[in-house]
């Protein structure tokens, strides 16, 4: 016999989808329960739900309880959402370099190739304000949650002059180019420097759905030797779009 609070599944849906996502949608038949057995059922789903994700070491990011934010689980009666914590894909993190590496290339005259070497350029994970090494990615990523920051900064020390230069100089990078010279610029044709080029390109890619692409100058966590000292170091810094904080 089926436990009061063990509804039957009636109908599952699940779908592959082409960005590297899947969507599953279940119906339960609960026909002729009580509201109370709703009321359990509803909470001991929720509560496995995350109890199993924790364990897959994706903690929850936020929960909506009867359209509350922060309303304990355990006292829902009608809904329940809850958003877990995102994860970063190894792929996401190679279109990331590769946009950068084109930008460079694109902008700037070759001398010495270190600009555009993207073993120049070190990834940098903050996690609850600490820093430490990239962890070794499965094919789950690298979750992130609110004020966690994945950071890619060069280890060259002039390398945020010289995005300065290309963005104030003639061979500044546009994401659509206009007719008119003299039009204002605008957010799609701003003239821009290699680090906010690949940032913007990055940032259209289907991997960083539901990630914020930036670019943050720093003091704090300047490189060694750093030329651009009115600015600080110039980083591309990877976020949950619902995350706050500042690197």
């Amino acid at each position: 016999m089926v436990e009061a609070y063990v509804p039957v599944i009636k109908r599952q849906v699940v779908r592959a989808r082409g960005d590297g996502r899947m969507t599953q949608s279940i119906t339960k038949d609960v026909q002729g329960w009580s509201r109370n057995q709703l009321i359990v059922a509803l909470r001991k789903d929720t509560v496995d739900t995350v109890a199993q994700q924790i364990r897959l070491e994706n903690p929850p990011e936020a929960a909506v309880v009867d359209n509350t934010r922060g309303k304990p689980i355990l006292q829902a009666v009608r809904r329940t959402a809850v958003n877990f914590g995102s994860a970063v894909r190894a792929a996401a993190l190679n279109v990331l370099k590769a946009e950068l590496q084109r930008a460079i290339e694109q902008s700037t005259i070759r001398r010495s190739g270190d600009l555009a070497n993207m073993n120049n350029w070190e990834w940098v994970y903050v996690r609850d304000g600490r820093r430490q090494p990239l962890p070794i990615m499965g094919t789950s990523g690298i979750t992130m949650r609110p004020g966690d920051f994945i950071v890619l900064r060069p280890r060259v020390p002039y390398a945020s002059i010289v995005n300065l230069r290309v963005a104030n100089g003639s061979r500044a990078l546009t994401l659509r180019k206009t007719r008119q010279r003299a039009e204002r610029p605008t957010k799609a044709n701003q003239r821009l420097g290699f680090l906010a080029f690949a940032a913007r390109r990055a940032k259209r890619h289907s991997l960083f759905r539901g990630f914020n692409v930036r670019v943050s100058f720093t003091h704090r966590h300047a490189i060694e030797g750093e030329v651009n000292r009115r600015q600080g170091t110039g980083t591309l810094v990877i976020t949950p779009s619902s995350g706050r904080g500042r690197w």
